[in-house]
């Protein structure tokens, strides 16, 4: 069982582009396994980008 929740955040702004694609500036989860899942998400839709 996890204690607390886990947070990430974007150093930069995400630009109006990327908040429209669905890059979020901050967000938390439960557990590090739902942190590194919401990650990956993000880190799709940059790729899709051409951002990552």
């Amino acid at each position: 069982m996890q204690n607390g929740w886990w947070w990430a955040s974007k150093h930069t702004p995400p630009s109006p582009e990327q908040k429209a694609a669905g890059v979020l500036p901050e967000f938390a989860r439960p557990g590090p396994y739902e942190l590194v899942a919401a990650l990956t998400v993000q880190l799709g839709i940059l790729a899709r980008m051409g951002a990552a």
